[in-house]
């Protein structure tokens, strides 16, 4: 997970929303522009909380905080509105079971454990990755709360690891292709400041002492 800053509330979803008490009345198309909006301008086409690449079907507009806790003032809060994946995008011959991130957290959400990733700048701070099984694992920032956003997103699905591992074997392919160090340093630095790399954190905690 990282943190993802929010823009202010664009104009047409003002516009769109205004007389508006329930999602349901937010039609599909405005619904899809709205998504189209987040995933260019602030996420980059990368899932909220996994960081797998999205796109516009395989991915949902999520209510981080559930509306459902309070739908006069959650509903249309731009701040709390975010694109996730469905979990579906490491599925083989595109299965429709859901392993992780906003599907699987549903409607779950402890404001003490909670880690909001577009309010907490240091997010990544709170999280390690291990380079032998792929997974990631709490840090001493706060354990409790990263362990609990761990298990409440499923992050170590088994899918997850795979993907991460052959993204990971993937670049170090790339890299044994590159003999001089200093090139191969440079080549590094320049992968992990491109917004739209699939897992970004998880590169960025590998290589974070060239950063």
């Amino acid at each position: 997970m990282r943190y993802v800053q929010k823009k202010s509330t664009p104009s047409f979803f003002e516009r769109d929303t205004r007389k508006l008490s329930y999602w349901i009345k937010y039609t599909p198309s405005k619904k899809r522009f709205l998504k189209e909006y987040i995933l260019e301008n602030e996420q980059y086409y990368l899932c909220i909380y996994c960081e797998s690449k999205v796109n516009m079907d395989s991915s949902h507009i999520e209510h981080i905080e559930p509306k459902s806790l309070d739908i006069k003032s959650l509903t249309f809060d731009y701040a709390n509105l975010s694109v996730s994946c469905n979990g579906t995008c490491f599925n083989v011959s595109n299965g429709n079971s859901r392993h992780n991130c906003g599907h699987i957290k549903k409607n779950t959400y402890d404001k003490q454990r909670f880690l909001h990733p577009c309010e907490i700048i240091d997010l990544e701070e709170y999280f390690k990755y291990d380079f032998d099984d792929f997974k990631i694992y709490t840090t001493e920032k706060n354990s409790k709360k990263s362990e609990y956003m761990i298990k409440l997103l499923n992050l170590n699905s088994g899918r997850l690891i795979i993907a991460r591992r052959n993204d990971y074997q993937y670049f170090n392919k790339q890299l044994k292709q590159i003999k001089d160090v200093e090139k191969r340093k440079k080549f590094i630095k320049n992968k992990i400041k491109v917004k739209t790399l699939q897992f970004i954190s998880f590169f960025r905690y590998k290589y974070k002492h060239l950063i």
